[in-house]
């Protein structure tokens, strides 16, 4: 999952009535994630297990852990799909997941006056953050937010990291 560098807006139409049955979208600001749900007859994944489709691992993602992935090495957002319910009756939920990327220091030709940081795509809505019936989804992007000083990032080791969050703005129409 990439995001543009440069700022700008795209317009996503989409259609949430799958064969009578509504999908259901719902956009997580606090955790930068996107989630459609939606019933199913039978799926290819197992049941109760987050499936990547797209990206390596799970390093700080939702349903990962630890506090940041590696630039160059990781995407900085996944797709994942993980299947609720019985073997014949199931409700999945594919979900976009945006993640902390750190980048590795072997990466900067300088290390003694580089700084490690993170990246972050940062999801904020406009409007409502769920859907269930057809919409059309604007992605904007806002441009690159700071977090220094105070507002630096603590992983899991304790050290404390300044970030760039790119800002993503997405409204749901």
């Amino acid at each position: 999952m990439q995001v543009a560098e440069s700022r700008g807006q795209e317009r996503v139409e989409l259609d949430l009535d799958r064969e009578g049955e509504n999908v259901e979208l719902n956009i997580n600001e606090e955790k930068d994630f996107i989630e459609l749900t939606a019933k199913t007859r039978r799926s290819p994944y197992p049941l109760d297990t987050w499936t990547l489709l797209e990206g390596k691992n799970r390093q700080n993602l939702t349903f990962g852990s630890g506090s940041f992935g590696l630039k160059g090495t990781d995407l900085p957002g996944v797709i994942g799909v993980k299947p609720v319910g019985g073997p014949d009756s199931a409700i999945v939920k594919f979900r976009i997941d945006f993640r902390n990327l750190k980048i590795p220091s072997d990466s900067v030709s300088n290390y003694e006056s580089f700084k490690p940081k993170l990246n972050r795509i940062d999801l904020e809505t406009t409007g409502r953050s769920e859907a269930s019936s057809d919409s059309t989804l604007l992605i904007s992007h806002q441009g690159v937010e700071e977090d220094r000083g105070k507002d630096r990032v603590e992983v899991d080791t304790g050290e404390k990291l300044s970030r760039d969050r790119t800002v993503v703005e997405v409204d749901i129409r």
